[in-house]
């Protein structure tokens, strides 16, 4: 019973009612929960402790010992063998007799003082006496009738106290990602010593010859038998002249272009002096004696032990300058031009207000012996700022009520918000695309497996064939690049959608056994056959059903190589789909199918290294003819993977050749078969390793399956590649783009109308929500209401 507040009068009677009420419910929901807990807690507790003591009864023989089994019966049931046969026999025999003697029976069982009845009677008298016992009607009890009243009432309650529901909705929130565009030069470090002198041989030095005495046999006199050679050096040494600065130590440093010549007495052993000569070890050796150039453009001409004066010509500022290696063009022209060597190849780099210098240092094999660096490479990112879309999904709670807490306990759960959409489509093509850049080829797979290549420049001069040639389109590389992946997928599918049937999925899977369902799983499952070709083959014959799937198989790749064919060329298509008959050209020089049916095939690799190819191609017949490339196509083939940003720059190297140490350099890149591969190789390599080792030596290898994972993939920034989707139009991120039209493809497509075809059908989610409607509409009927006078709870 509730009590009214003595302050409430006839006004405000309703309101106090509804706030005694408000209470009561308060009280009630408060200690349900906490009244349910601790049955739980209390009959766990006494579950385990029974068990536990079950355990330990059963493992103590002394304990079990009573209950083994006896030899005789009458052990557990004495007096069972007591009674005579034949008064069952007479009452069998009496059909008034037998009821009479069970109503006899019964009586004894009721009437027997509990006292003196036996243990059969006392155990039935026990089981019937709580039969006649009273139990109470809780028809009139107030906190069952308005938990009743409540239950019946909870339309009111939702209208009063928070109605929540979550409304999904999707931000666009633009951001701005770098898209980085790398751009490299050489400055080559003219300033270097030049410089002529010479040094010379101050010898004063006199050759003696002692005489030797010995004893004449015949007179016995003292004469001169011999002459001992003896030398007399009182100076030997070597003077430069006062102009020969300390850059001398740079004729053996690689790079410096140096004569060192003989000027007196060249090729000599041996000088002339008052009395003799002085040879070989005799005298201080003249600089550079015995030493030999280890470039062709370092000479030592007539360094003899008894040269007498020494020329130095030294010139380390033209290390750069002479004729490059020659090389043949695809026009099938050869070219070796002469480099300068003094130009400033950074000079529009620094320029560009665009491009900032990211980092400057020596390049490889640029370092001579004696330390000094000869080149730099400075490294400029010309990359610019875009912004992209950037849609997030935002989920927020909607409590339409007057009344959002009950106490302290409020209704406030904090709105969730997803990962933003853009990201998690960009992550979705990611996964499709990565599928088909794995190498399994040499027994362990790998995935983003690159290729070295490298391109010339001349250091200091014009010639650049790092260049990257113009016309190449990221965007129709993106294209074909998703088609091949989608048809590879498709075709794919169609044989291993089914776990049952190959090539069909759960659509026929499931009808057979499940035929009262099938309007409950036709939405929640699907195949790729019933996808792609809009309706299901369960009744068709498994010979039929191979022959949809080749005939489907077929259209598609016939229709992906016309297509390819008409945007990227015959030579293009072809190097993606070959003659499924004899394996030759599937595509026509005027861009047609001659092939009856086709199959995927051409280049041997990963799927996409064979789409990189078939660009490459494409490029090279469509856009090479139309340019004046001058350098090699390997290099222009460099250029295309460059600008579809498919290549990591490793370095910078000077490449000797018979003219000088650095005329010219090379620029060396790990290109792989995606953009997304580089992306993701540069990333992990950051994480994980290997480096990308030397320019002369570029590491471009693989990474393998099990290296992943160790990757911190929350670490990976997918901004570059949904830039690169979204600029190539492949990625819906906009939210006015989420329609239904631009989610299917347009109006009147096949998509669309199978959509619009399964509106009608119940999905597996509406089942269970009609099934449970269902069950309440069953069981609310028969539940004990408070209208029921005679109803006993």
């Amino acid at each position: 019973m509730t009590a009214v507040s003595p302050s409430c009068n006839a006004v405000t009677r309703a309101a106090c009612a509804r706030r005694a009420l408000c209470g009561l419910l308060a009280i009630t929901v408060a200690w349900t929960p906490w009244a349910l807990v601790w049955g739980d807690d209390l009959f766990g507790s006494s579950a385990t402790d029974g068990q536990s003591l079950g355990v330990a009864l059963g493992s103590d023989p002394t304990r079990l010992a009573p209950f083994d089994h006896p030899e005789d019966y009458r052990t557990l049931f004495p007096g069972a063998d007591a009674g005579d046969l034949a008064d069952w026999t007479a009452l069998s025999d009496d059909p008034a007799a037998l009821p009479a003697a069970g109503v006899e029976a019964q009586q004894a069982l009721v009437n027997t003082p509990f006292e003196a009845a036996s243990k059969t009677e006392q155990a039935y008298q026990t089981l019937v006496a709580p039969v006649d016992r009273a139990r109470p009607d809780l028809a009139s009890d107030p906190l069952w009738g308005t938990t009743d009243a409540t239950l019946l009432s909870l339309d009111t309650f939702a209208s009063t106290y928070g109605d929540c529901t979550w409304e999904v909705s999707f931000l666009n929130q633009p951001r701005t990602v770098h898209v980085p565009v790398y751009e490299a030069c050489l400055i080559a470090d003219k300033a270097q010593p030049k410089l002529s002198c010479a040094a010379s041989r101050t010898l004063v030095a006199q050759v003696f010859w002692d005489p030797v005495w010995g004893t004449d046999p015949e007179t016995g006199e003292a004469i001169i038998v011999g002459h001992t050679r003896r030398v007399v050096k009182t100076q030997d040494d070597w003077t430069w002249s006062p102009v020969c600065p300390s850059g001398l130590e740079r004729v053996k440093d690689g790079f410096c272009r140096s004569t060192i010549t003989c000027t007196s007495h060249a090729g000599a052993d041996c000088v002339a002096v008052p009395g003799g000569e002085l040879c070989g070890g005799e005298l201080v050796a003249p600089p550079y004696h015995g030493v030999t150039g280890d470039e062709p453009w370092e000479v030592f001409s007539g360094i003899g032990a008894a040269c007498l004066a020494v020329h130095v010509a030294l010139d380390c500022t033209s290390f750069n300058e002479g004729p490059m290696d020659g090389w043949t063009a695809p026009d099938g022209v050869t070219h070796a031009p002469d480099n300068p060597g003094d130009q400033d190849n950074c000079a529009t780099l620094d320029a560009n207000p665009q491009c900032r210098r990211v980092s400057r240092q020596c390049a490889e094999a640029a370092t001579g012996a004696t330390g000094v660096c000869y080149v730099d490479q400075l490294v400029y990112d010309c990359g610019r700022d875009e912004t992209i879309a950037h849609t997030t999904r935002v989920s927020d709670l909607n409590c339409g009520g007057e009344i959002r807490c009950l106490g302290d306990d409020c209704v406030t759960f904090a709105p969730e918000q997803s990962d933003d959409f853009g990201t998690a489509v960009a992550a979705l093509h990611a996964a499709e695309i990565l599928a088909l850049d794995g190498d399994c080829s040499t027994g362990t797979c790998e995935v983003f497996k690159g290729t070295d290549l490298e391109c010339k420049r001349a250091v200091g001069g014009i010639v650049n064939c790092c260049e990257r040639p113009e016309g190449i389109s990221l965007g129709h590389y993106l294209r074909l690049m998703f088609a091949i992946a989608k048809l590879d997928s498709v075709i794919l599918s169609l044989h291993s959608a089914g776990a049952v049937t190959p090539g069909f999925g759960a659509w026929e899977t499931l009808r057979s056994p499940l035929v009262d369902t099938w309007a409950a799983v036709k939405d929640g499952f699907t195949s790729a056959v019933n996808n792609l070709t809009g309706h299901t083959a369960a009744a068709t014959t498994e010979a039929a059903k191979e022959g949809v799937i080749s005939a489907f198989k077929q259209q598609l790749m016939r229709q992906t190589a016309q297509w390819t064919a008409q945007v990227f060329g015959p030579q293009a298509a072809n190097a993606l789909f070959v003659n499924a008959a004899g394996g030759g050209a599937a595509v026509g020089a005027d861009g047609t199918l001659i092939a009856a049916n086709i199959q995927l095939g051409g280049m041997i690799g990963t799927v996409m290294l064979s789409v990189m190819w078939a660009y490459l191609i494409y490029t090279i017949v469509m856009i090479l003819i139309q340019l004046i490339w001058e350098c090699t196509e390997d290099e222009f083939t460099l250029g295309v993977q460059r600008e579809l940003k498919a290549c990591h720059r490793v370095g910078s190297y000077c490449k000797k050749n018979l003219f000088g140490a650095c005329i010219e350099s090379r620029d060396s890149y790990c290109c792989f078969n995606t953009p997304l591969s580089r992306l993701l190789n540069e990333q992990i390599r950051g994480q994980i390793g290997p480096g990308y080792g030397r320019a002369q030596a570029p590491n471009c290898a693989g990474l393998g399956i099990t290296a992943l994972a160790r990757v911190n993939w929350s670490a990976i920034d997918l901004g570059e590649w949904l830039q690169m989707l979204t600029a190539a139009d492949i990625i819906l991120t906009p939210s006015d783009r989420m329609t239904f039209e631009a989610l299917t493809e347009g109006q009147d497509n096949r998509t669309q109308a199978r959509l619009e075809d399964l509106s009608d059908v119940q999905t597996v989610g509406g089942a269970n929500q009609e099934a449970e409607a269902q069950g309440w509409a069953e069981t609310l009927p028969i539940l004990p209401r408070p209208a029921d006078a005679g109803l006993e709870r």
